[in-house]
Formats: structure tokens, sequence, C-alpha cells
């Protein structure tokens, strides 16, 4: 499958760039694309449903309460790291529209909190080829300008970031039986 190296050397190779070894091997790309993959990585992740990024975790409740505002906090997922919860449901399935994240807590007023979330998943090889096609892309886009002072070759990269990402999260969004996300409170009262 696709290593962290592989995806840098995608984007490097775009660049006429020399290859790396490893992210570890001393060359001036090597340092870039360490410093910046595990970022650009999660920024990509989280612009949307990437299907190889999405997970379900049951949340307890911790034994500490909120200050204030909500009866229960839970602590959120670190494996696989949650970046961006997607929706949460309480321990029989109805849905929990009242919560809110601060810091690596999700407050809420149920003490068990079902939730579906994008998260980062472990390895490189559980990406699907269109997130690893769109996180070359935008590191591409951070590797140009630094490695090439090329402008033109960044607004390619930033054009094939774009392109990308809407033709991902367009193929990833296809699958399976499209869900109904949180609703306004005045929309359920109608």
């Amino acid at each position: 499958m696709v290593s962290k190296t592989q995806i840098c050397n995608m984007a490097l190779t775009q660049l006429g760039a020399r290859r790396i070894a490893d992210l570890s091997d001393g060359t001036e790309e090597a340092t870039l694309c360490s410093v910046l993959f595990d970022d650009i990585a999660d920024e990509v992740i989280s612009l949307g449903s990437w299907t190889s990024c999405v997970f379900r975790a049951t949340l307890g409740a911790l034994s500490s309460e909120p200050l204030f505002g909500y009866e229960y906090q839970h602590q959120l997922p670190e494996d696989p790291y949650c970046l961006v919860v997607l929706n949460a449901e309480n321990s029989t399935g109805d849905p929990i529209t009242d919560f809110q994240i601060e810091g690596r807590l999700l407050l809420s007023n149920s003490p068990t909190a079902r939730i579906k979330y994008i998260g980062r998943p472990s390895d490189t090889e559980a990406y699907d080829p269109m997130l690893r096609r769109a996180v070359t892309y935008r590191l591409k886009m951070d590797l140009a300008h630094t490695l090439t002072g090329n402008l033109s070759l960044v607004s390619l990269a930033q054009q094939q970031f774009q392109q990308a990402v809407i033709d991902g999260l367009k193929t990833n969004n296809k699958q399976g039986t499209p869900e109904q996300r949180l609703y306004n409170a005045l929309i359920d009262v109608r």
C-alpha cells in the first residue's frame, strides 16, 4: 500500500524535485515533508466525510461534570484520533441535538454518547485513492513555493487540490444510503 513517504514522493515528482528515501533521510525535501505531512493530512481529512476516515465510537461519561451548561462530558476518541464529530446519539439511538465540543471533550445532557466522526487513520495505507490524491496535491501546493519558487506551480497545485477534493468527496458520498444530519429544532417542530 501507500506510505507517507510514497505520498510525499508523488508530490515531489510532480514538482520535478528530488525524491526521498524516507521522511528522516536528512534532505531538505524530507525535512519539509516530515514537518508538513501530518498537519496537511488532518486538514484534508477534516474537509469532508472520506469513507476511509469515518469511524464510530460509544463514549461513556467522565466522572467529573462540566462546570455549567451540560450534565455530562465525554472524552473524544484518540485511536483513531477524532478530528470532527459528525453526529451523536444517546444509548437508545435518539439524536443528541444539543452537544458542544470543547477541547477534546464532548459535552451533552446524555450519560452515553454514540458518535460518528471523522478521524485520522493510524496509517496512510487506510487512505482511499481519492483522499491520497487530495493529500498529494495539498502537499504539492505547500512544497511548490518553498522548493521551486514558481508561483504558477503553486496555483496549478491549488487548482488540482480543489478539484481532487470535489471529485473525491463526490465519489465518497455516492457510497451507502444518504444520511440525515442533525435537525434544527425549528424544523423538528414543523
